[in-house]
């Protein structure tokens, strides 16, 4: 359990847990699924070391947890477990219903506009629609500003919210995927200043701080939240320190 134990000082831990489902915080820096990358550890692999067996009562109990959608790697925060067959199917309609809530928070290099609600660009051909929720605007010395905002997929798309943010000419602090081939362009034809380089050795500023589905055994809705770590509340405090010091010089 070498490598279940290295998550865990990474970061991964139990948010909630019953018989049927249980929320997990996946920490950056490792994939979700097992086998996608036989090289390396999965969080699927050490779910069975940090969540309880299902007791004898549980007829349908699945062999091993299930990560029922995927983070990328460079994402951290809350994901969605299944302990049992019932807990995958309702988790897994709900997903397909487009009813299970989810909420990132993340940092962008750029200003938004404050009254930003939607973005509704297609992502690889296909419908994509993004709730957008403008948090605060921070002065930076070499970024210009950076907006702090909240989203809330509304599709599933890969990578659509770092796409999302890119085609608004505000990427992500740390894409390296979208920065330069979405993003510079997106400035240039909405005519604002040039981007700076992207910052990779920072990691990706974007974490999944919200839940919110139905049991699947009683029903009744679920709300599970973690607060921002605190990469991203260090790097807003120290901002607004800055901004602060340069209105005294």
């Amino acid at each position: 359990w070498y490598s279940s134990l290295h998550l865990l000082e990474q970061g991964l831990r139990t948010v909630h847990e019953d018989e049927d489902i249980a929320v997990v915080f996946k920490p950056a820096g490792i994939h979700t699924k097992h086998a996608t990358n036989r090289k390396y550890f999965a969080l699927e692999d050490a779910l069975a070391a940090i969540l309880h067996p299902c007791s004898n009562a549980v007829a349908d109990a699945l062999p091993l947890p299930l990560a029922m959608h995927r983070l990328d790697v460079r994402v951290c925060g809350l994901l969605l477990v299944a302990k049992t067959r019932t807990g995958a199917v309702s988790i897994a309609r709900q997903l397909a219903d487009r009813t299970v809530e989810k909420t990132y928070r993340a940092l962008l290099i750029g200003r938004l506009p404050s009254d930003l609600s939607r973005v509704e660009t297609a992502v690889n051909g296909q419908e994509a629609q993004t709730s957008v929720r403008v948090l605060s605007h921070v002065p930076h010395a070499h970024w210009g500003d950076v907006t702090h905002v909240e989203l809330q997929p509304h599709t599933g798309r890969t990578h659509q919210l770092r796409i999302h943010m890119a085609a608004l000419g505000a990427p992500i602090i740390g894409d390296d995927l979208y920065h330069d081939s979405i993003g510079r362009e997106a400035r240039a034809r909405l005519g604002g200043d040039p981007l700076p380089p992207v910052a990779v050795k920072r990691g990706l500023f974007l974490q999944s701080v919200r839940v919110a589905f139905r049991h699947p055994k009683h029903g009744e809705m679920m709300e599970l939240a973690v607060d921002e770590i605190t990469k991203h509340t260090s790097l807003l405090d120290k901002m607004k320190r800055s901004a602060e010091y340069r209105k005294l010089e």
